[in-house]
Formats: structure tokens, sequence, C-alpha cells
């Protein structure tokens, strides 16, 4: 038994088959033969008696007139008309032999070795001579109600097992080529089964080293959108032709069923799609690891965003906390300064070339202010008052402030805003200035003009709504991209930022429980191509913003 479960199991296949079919061989190989030879005993009996009756029939008129040369062509004929035909011959009313086909002479005994009764048709002896056994056949001769011969014919039985033989040794012939070509086929058959078993047990192995996008199940000729003809580009199902549409929960078919798998595939039951596109029960398994691998890998890719983000926050947070007590050291003497530069400009003569250098002197100092201002924001050490608020209210309060003076730079704004939207609890403040930073880094980013799409939406499955900010620009580069949201980087010449705008944005959406995060080039799934009509003429960059709605307190 254990030996049996070591073997690989296209030979278990193989074995199988092989047993199954050599029981069925032993089983009816000989019960086919019997009745293959019965069959064939029975139709020689048969055939015998035909002759019989035939040279019974045919000697009648020469009975009567004494033809004995007539007679003796038909006894001939008779004998000539097969191997197996020992003899032949013909008695008259008084069992005479009138003609025989016997070369030496013809036996006395055979006379009455098969007599035939009276309104008997026909009578069968089996005969032994000694040297073989003989069925002899009689057959009356009659006119009228009298008899008036009798028509023997003897038929060699060692002939006709000759012939049984011959159909036996058919019957196992065939059987064992039925044999080996079932254990041949087995044995493709097997190979098939396991080549696609090692084909799942090779993905396995990939998950387990990390490669989640091998394509296990077969590729499908015709996928749900072309078989229903369909142009729901928002259905889940849409361009993806790696999950079966009944694999995927929301799809948009008026007959679908809005579950998860396996729930919905009652409803598939009778669709088109499913009819067409199902297969056994190893496809099955493989449609279902390549499901488990883009899951996975959706799970995975989410999971290190997250990680990455935490880490950015611990990051942020310890900068923060440093940011803000350096701010706070240097804003007093910073103050003095700019103080004192103001009062000095009180006694000097303008004239005086002094007082230039007092000017540079405060509006150098103004600008560190503003430094020291935005290191404050950053460590979120102002205070903040947060109420339930409009996303969309704070977005287009924001857009108005900017709108015009964006269009003096061919930047153009469009919106697409929820109108399903639903509350959050926020500081509408800090919003606008975290709205007002990715609306001057996407304007900026567009020296030669562009588009820049606002829109908002509700994800009802994460209970947030989202908010993107995506601009036709040349887009971050990869290299980049790691380091937006850390403090004083920036792609901007001197003079024209502080590399503080992002991050400081970055903690306002923290403080509000919420996540950011950029992506460049924009993706296909934000499906902004019907909107953003330039965006092939550059990569462009959304920022998306995350936040929780607000949830009613219920009353004790």
């Amino acid at each position: 038994m254990n030996f049996f479960l070591r073997l690989k199991f296209s030979t278990k296949i193989i074995l199988g088959i092989s047993g199954i079919m050599v029981f069925t061989a032993l089983v009816l190989t000989p019960s086919v033969s019997r009745m293959a030879a019965s069959a064939l005993i029975k139709e020689n009996k048969k055939r015998g008696v035909a002759l019989a009756g035939g040279l019974a029939v045919r000697a009648v008129d020469p009975i009567l007139t004494r033809d004995l040369l007539r007679l003796r062509n038909i006894v001939d004929d008779v004998q000539a008309m097969g191997d197996g035909i020992v003899y032949a011959f013909i008695l008259d009313a008084k069992n005479q032999v009138l003609v025989h086909t016997f070369q030496n002479g013809f036996p006395i005994d055979l006379i009455n070795a098969n007599g035939i009764e009276k309104k008997a048709t026909s009578r069968i002896q089996l005969l032994d001579t000694g040297n073989e056994f003989i069925y002899d056949f009689a057959a009356p001769v009659v006119v009228g109600e009298s008899q008036i011969g009798t028509g023997r014919i003897g038929l060699s039985k060692s002939i006709i097992q000759r012939s049984v033989n011959r159909l036996i040794l058919t019957i196992v012939a065939l059987s064992a080529g039925t044999l080996l070509l079932a254990i041949l086929l087995g044995a493709l058959f097997g190979r098939w089964v396991t080549n696609r078993l090692a084909l799942l047990k090779k993905h396995v192995e990939e998950i387990v080293k990390g490669n989640l996008d091998l394509q296990t199940g077969p590729l499908l000729k015709h996928n749900c959108w072309e078989i229903m003809h369909c142009e729901l580009e928002k259905c889940p199902a849409y361009g993806d032709s790696r999950r079966r549409c009944w694999y995927l929960a929301g799809t948009m078919c008026s007959q679908c069923d809005h579950a998860m798998y396996p729930q919905k595939l009652q409803s598939c039951q009778s669709c088109p799609i499913y009819k067409e596109n199902i297969g056994d029960e190893i496809q099955d398994l493989a449609e279902t690891f390549d499901v488990m691998a883009l899951s996975l890998k959706t799970y995975i890719s989410e999971i290190r965003n997250y990680q990455e983000q935490l880490i950015h926050a611990q990051k942020m947070e310890s900068i923060g906390k440093m940011a803000g007590g350096v701010a706070h050291e240097i804003n007093t003497p910073l103050g003095i300064i700019l103080g004192y530069a103001q009062l000095l400009q009180d006694d000097i003569d303008p004239e005086d070339e002094m007082m230039e250098g007092m000017r540079i002197i405060e509006k150098q100092a103004k600008v560190c202010r503003k430094i020291v201002a935005d290191l404050l924001k950053f460590s979120r050490q102002t205070e903040t008052a947060k109420s339930e608020m409009s996303i969309n209210n704070s977005l287009l309060e924001t857009i108005v402030l900017v709108e015009h003076t964006f269009s003096l730079n061919n930047v153009s704004i469009q919106t697409d805003l929820d109108d399903k939207e639903k509350y959050i609890i926020g500081d509408p403040d800090k919003l606008k200035q975290v709205w007002l930073n990715l609306l001057n880094n996407a304007k900026d980013a567009m020296l030669q003009g562009g588009v820049i799409l606002v829109r908002s939406e509700v994800d009802t499955e994460k209970d947030m709504m989202v908010i993107s900010i995506a601009d036709t620009g040349p887009g971050i580069s990869e290299k980049n991209m790691k380091k937006i949201f850390d403090p004083f980087f920036t792609t901007k010449s001197v003079g024209k930022g502080t590399g503080l705008g992002l991050s400081v944005s970055f903690g306002i959406i923290k403080d509000h429980k919420g996540r950011i995060r950029a992506q460049s080039p924009l993706p296909d799934d934000l499906r902004m191509g019907e909107i953003i009509g330039n965006r092939q003429k550059a990569p462009g960059t959304v920022f998306v913003v995350e936040i929780p709605v607000a949830h009613p307190v219920n009353p004790d």
C-alpha cells in the first residue's frame, strides 16, 4: 500500500486504467468467445439443414424419373459448396443408396446412422467415425404426402471448430489490441492530467517565492464583455482577462448577483458567459489559484503601502517634533531681529545707504518668519477646530480663489464632484490649505499651461471620501516619488518654494485620520481620459486624498 502511494500520479492512472481493462477483458473475453462459438456452430447447423433440405428438393424429379446422372450432378454440386462438406448422398424410399460422393465405396453403416421420422422436416446427428466427428443432416424427399427418399449431408465438426477457434483468436487479439490501446491512451491522459497538476504545483511554488504574476488558467477565446457586447467600462470585469466574471463581486450585468464568490455562482448557471467559459475541476482550480494570486498581490501591495505610510508618518512625526522645537527656539530671536530692524529704520535717513541694508534685513527676516510659520504648521503645534463640513464646498471655495490667477497661466480647472458626497469631520481652514498646496503644485508643474481635474467620490467599501487632484504636467520620476512628502524636498528653483507644502499637507491629512498619496503617470483606472483630453501629451500626476466620512452619534 505504501509503495502504491509513493508512485507518481500518472503511473497510478495508467495502472488503474490497465487494471480495469484487464479485469474487463478477463471477464468478458471467455463469455464473448463462448457466445460467438455457440452462435457460429448454430449457424453451421442451420447451413447444414438448409443444404440437406435443398438437396432433397432438387432430388424430387430425378428420383421420380430415375435420372441417376442428374442425381449425381446434384450431390457433386452440393459437396462443392464448401470445404466443411464431407459427403452427400441420396436414398430412395427403401433406404437404397441411389448416388453418393464417397470415393472409396459407401460405408453401409451410415445408412441407418441417422434415420428421419415421419413428417419431420430434418434431423441432425453427431457421428463418430473414429477419425473425426461429423454432423449428419437428413432431409426427406417428399411428393405430396409420400416420402420417396432421403437427402443426407455430412459436415465436419473439426472444420467448424477451426472456424470457431479462428473467431475466438480474433476476439482475443482484438481484446489485447484494445487493452494496449487503452493503456496507451491512459498514459497520454495521465500525462495530460499530471501536466496540468504540475503547472498548478509550479504556480504554488512561484507564489511561495513571491511571484504572483503567473497565468495558470487558460486564456479565454471570448471574454464576457465580448460575448455580451458590453460597453460598461466601469464594471469590475471589463478588461480583466485573467479572472472570470463570476469570481468578481459588483459586476454590472442585469442578471448578475452582486454577492461574493461562491454565493453568486447560483445566478451564473444560466448565463451564456458561464456556459461558454466554464471548464472542468482542474481548470476551476487553476482559475481559483489565479484569483488567489491576484488577491494576494493586491493585499500585499496595500500592506506595503500602509507600511510605507506608517514608516513615513513615524519619520514625519519625529521630524515634526524636532522642527516644532527648533521653530519655537528661533521664533523669539527672529521676532527681536525683525522688530529692531523696523525700529532702526525710523532713526535712519531714507537717503542713507544703511537704509537699504536695513530693508534687506527686514525682508529676509520676514522670509525666515514664514519658514518658521510653515515649520510650526508642519509640526502641528497650532490649534485645530474641527466640525462637520462638506468636502465639495471646501474644494469649490478653494477653486474660486485661484481660478482666475491660474487662467492667466493657461491653466484651466475642471471638476467632477460626486453629488452623493458624505460629510466629514474636519478643519475647513487647514483642508483649504491642503487643496491650495496641491493646486499650486499642479499649476507650477505645467509651465506651458494645461488642465487640472478636481474630483470627489464616495468609497462605500472603505467608508471614505476620496479626493483626486490630477494634472497634465510632466509627472514625477520614480526616484522623486519616494521623497515628495519629505520636509524641505522640492524640485523648484531656489526662492520658488521651501519644500514644506506637501509635508504640511501630509500632516494635516494625517491629523484628520486620512491618507494622501501620489501616482505618476496617471492611472487608467481613474478614468480621467474622458475629462482631461490632452493627458496623452504628458504623463501627468494625481494626488489622492482619503478622509473618513462622519458618522452620526446615536443619542443615548
